[in-house]
């Protein structure tokens, strides 16, 4: 059984990469587009479903840069015998990629 307060965080995969686009705008001008990234992480916190997306962004923030946004992808409500003992969600997390100098 989870010890109250508890938190535990674990990430995923990358699963989607956004390319890079250079279009040609109406008035010639060059439009680029940001790349970004998203990744899967998963959140678990014994008070609440808000305060597991709290745990997640938090844990992301703290670890990418460049965080722009997250979506709950799942919510789930931990049983045990027959009693609630925690929250889980798993969030899908767009970062921004930084550009790397050349020659690196």
């Amino acid at each position: 059984m989870a010890r109250p307060g508890a938190k535990d965080w674990s990430f995923g995969f990358d699963f989607a990469e956004l390319r890079v686009l250079s279009l040609q705008g109406k008035q010639g001008k060059e439009i680029t587009l940001t790349v970004a990234r998203v990744t899967e992480i998963s959140a678990t916190n014994t008070e609440s479903l808000e305060a597991a997306i709290n745990e997640g962004v938090n844990r992301a923030t703290s670890t990418l840069r460049g965080v722009e946004g997250a979506w709950v992808k799942d919510m789930y409500v931990l049983i045990e015998n027959g009693n609630i003992t925690g929250y889980k969600v798993n969030l899908a997390v767009t970062f921004l990629l930084e550009d790397s100098p050349q020659g690196s």
